[in-house]
């Protein structure tokens, strides 16, 4: 699957063994995303970048889930100064209703709320 110059790499569409497959509609994320895509260079030598999100549409991503191990992955982060909570709370809310209800979006609010 190819987003402008960027070729996502996973499994072919239509796997039914995998519920993620790799490519940008498995996940919830927020609006914007794509403008926040990261790129890692592989290795000096190699033309191949890694496209990784940004780090706090990762977590509001992990909060659509709102499962413990995601939980504790996003207050690790927080600890360690990784996300900004404020901004956190932004991308959580820029995630369409249509995929993310409000009563679901309003419990992962009230825990960043907490960190």
């Amino acid at each position: 699957m190819t987003s402008g110059s960027t070729r996502f790499v996973g499994p072919a569409d239509g796997d039914e063994r995998r519920p993620h497959d790799g490519s940008p509609r498995s996940a919830v994320l927020p609006d914007g995303w794509q403008g926040r895509l990261v790129r890692v260079p592989i290795d000096d030598a190699s033309e191949i970048d890694a496209v990784c999100l940004d780090p706090h549409d990762t977590c509001a991503a992990k909060l659509v889930r709102n499962e413990e191990r995601d939980r504790e992955f996003v207050r690790s982060l927080v600890r360690y100064g990784l996300i900004d909570p404020a901004t956190l709370a932004d991308r959580v809310t820029a995630i369409p209703l249509s995929r993310f209800p409000r009563a679901r979006r309003n419990v992962a609010l009230s825990f960043v709320r907490n960190l």
